[in-house]
């Protein structure tokens, strides 16, 4: 046996100790094998002499795994005495440790996103059978080779047994006020004041572990101890967009949680945590494949260049698949390429901002809608407001980056437009009577928005007003049977130079649909496009104000399809020609980018025999 195994026997009971694997203060760690079992352990030994407190904790290290059985914690086979020598022997792992494993620096975003959700499942676990880790960081975590990770070294943890007034089944004793247990710089704020501990302070040091696979570098680290300790109860760390500048804003705010120094700001469960770090994942797995553009052509202009980004909203996956195949032949014929924003099926709306970096869309499932941010650079969403019983009736991107949408519920059926940042937060309610979304002015000042049935059943009005909800003035109004447009995903959009509101207007009689042109300053209204459209939908300035994108319908197909209108004068000409339909036209500030919502719907044929 090696010298550095020959503070031991080389055998302990039924095992055959081989090779020493480490050690820490809470005793050495071997290879050894089963003779009974014939397998390879690890054996975590105790010196004959460590004090009475060391040896308790020794115990309860087994007995708190020991009462776990989840397949992110490590298993624990035998507890033993022999030759006056405690053992414990557990799952032998073949991997290396978390702090091995970053020793090289920062992690791959996915996997580490990957590996923190199945440390914060295994919390969940020990969580709910009332165990806390309290000493949680990346040398207690093994990564395997096949790359899953296990949480180690319940050495600190505290057991509280639920139903017992048995003495003898006490592990260990309530921690004294004012001692701290746990590991400089991935201590919470709570454990470093000696405070008493729950299961959210498991949930702060993986919050610190989580930032040190991202940032590659510890949260909290100060020139000693006593300097790490002061940090992490008064100082917030670096800001990890300075340190990793690919990180979405989901996984900062999921960090920024986590790692709160008040635990009833942090998250109140380890089951949270895994929610929002499965559903970041889930959007890792979705994000973009493809850049989309479409090449000059002569009917748009000679210096025009749009791209195309598309969210496919399809019933079922089989359909997905044929809509690919027929859109291939729309690319072929208009050299359109197109990026699949999201593939989910239950996106009914989007918007692009300004600077073409971030889509705003929402989300209906389950009769309920919510609202999203998604970063095009990273593929990452945020959600900004929870699934809820309301229907949206548009969004925009105001000039200043903020998002601004319409929503109606069965409280307030008159509709209002409500402004969030890109970046969450609070909504703030700005005003009511709304049947679209708005229109920004150049200068971000005005806008405008559709209201139906005003002020009469058998109107509907252009309303103009500050962006703040002041100062509403009626624009322009329309009879039946010609109205503006009181659906959905119809909206004005205010031209480059603000001279000119371009809005669709319905002829309910004739059934056609056009566009007219409303001048901002007296509200005069004038017909600019009509192309036998059976009805238009939304319409978007180009930004050189020399042509409009549309979304409109001819009677012979029905399919709503992606126009391009000229602007002051030409023939409209159609961009798209498939079997989707489409009813989102956004543009990104330098017309390079065009959001559009492409539908699709499948139907099953079935045969039932008598």
């Amino acid at each position: 046996m090696s010298d550095s195994m020959s503070d031991h026997p080389q055998h302990l009971g039924r095992y055959r100790l081989v090779s020493l694997l480490g050690e820490g203060g809470m005793g050495k760690v071997y290879k050894a094998h089963d003779a009974t079992l014939d397998r390879h352990v690890a054996i975590k030994v105790l010196p004959a002499d460590i004090e009475d407190s060391r040896v308790q904790r020794f115990i309860l290290e087994a007995r708190a795994a020991s009462a776990l059985n989840h397949p992110h914690v490590i298993s624990v086979y035998d507890i033993g005495e022999a030759d006056n020598v405690r053992y414990i022997a557990m799952e032998l792992i073949e991997g290396q440790t978390l702090r091995d494993l970053t020793a090289a620096g920062r992690l791959d975003l996915r996997k580490a996103l990957k590996l923190v959700m199945q440390v914060a499942e295994a919390l969940t676990a020990a969580h709910a059978a009332d165990i806390i880790h309290r000493d949680l960081k990346p040398e207690n975590i093994m990564v395997t080779n096949a790359g899953y990770a296990k949480v180690l070294d319940f050495g600190l943890a505290k057991l509280r047994l639920r139903e017992s007034s048995d003495d003898s089944h006490t592990l260990v004793k309530e921690t004294d006020p004012g001692t701290v247990m746990g590991t400089v710089g991935y201590m919470s704020p709570e454990q470093a004041l000696g405070k008493a501990v729950d299961h959210r302070s498991d949930l702060f040091s993986l919050g610190c572990v989580l930032y040190e696979m991202v940032g590659g570098r510890r949260a909290f680290q100060g020139t000693s101890s006593i300097d790490t300790l002061h940090k992490i109860i008064h100082n917030d760390p670096q800001a990890i967009r300075t340190l990793r500048d690919d990180a979405p804003q989901e996984l900062i705010r999921i960090i920024r949680k986590a790692m709160a120094k008040d635990p009833d700001e942090r998250y109140q469960t380890a089951k949270d945590m895994v929610i929002d770090l499965r559903e970041l994942l889930r959007d890792f797995d979705s994000a973009p494949v493809a850049v989309a553009t479409l090449p000059k052509r002569r009917w748009i202009g000679p210096a025009i260049v749009m791209a195309v980004l598309l969210i496919a909203v399809v019933v079922i996956t089989l359909a997905r698949r044929d809509a690919d195949a027929r859109l291939a032949s729309s690319r072929q014929q208009h050299q359109l390429r197109i990026t699949r924003v999201t593939a989910s099926g239950k996106v009914i709306a989007a918007v692009i901002s300004n600077d073409g970096k971030f889509v705003a869309y929402n989300v209906s499932e389950q009769g309920e809608q919510s609202l999203w941010v998604r970063q095009m650079a990273s593929g990452q969403s945020l959600q900004l407001i929870a699934p809820a019983r309301v229907a949206y009736w548009g969004l925009s991107f105001s000039p200043d980056g903020s998002i601004y949408y319409a929503i109606k519920s069965r409280e307030d059926q008159r509709g209002a437009i409500y402004q969030i940042s890109p970046l969450g937060g609070g909504a703030r309610r700005i005003i009511t009577g709304v049947d679209s979304q708005p229109t920004f002015s150049p200068d971000g000042k005005r806008m405008a928005f559709l209201r139906a049935r005003f002020p009469s059943d058998t109107e509907s009005a252009v309303i103009v007003a500050n962006v703040d909800g002041s100062d509403e003035k009626t624009l322009a109004s329309a009879k039946a049977p010609e109205l503006f447009v009181p659906i959905f995903y119809a909206g004005a959009s205010w031209s480059p130079d603000g001279k000119i509101i371009a809005a669709a207007v319905v002829d309910r009689s004739a059934r056609k649909g056009f566009i007219v042109a409303i001048d901002v300053a007296g509200g005069a209204v004038r017909t600019i496009a009509n192309a036998g459209w059976l009805q238009v939908g939304q319409v978007a300035w180009m930004p050189d104000g020399k042509g409009l994108v549309a979304i409109a319908s001819r009677a012979e197909d029905q399919r709503s399809q992606v126009w391009y209108v000229p602007y002051p004068s030409g023939a409209p000409a159609q961009v798209t020609n498939d079997l989707f339909d489409y009813r989102i036209a956004s543009l990104s500030a330098d017309g390079s980018s065009l959001m559009t919502v492409a539908t699709d719907v499948a139907a099953d044929v079935w045969v039932q025999e008598d």
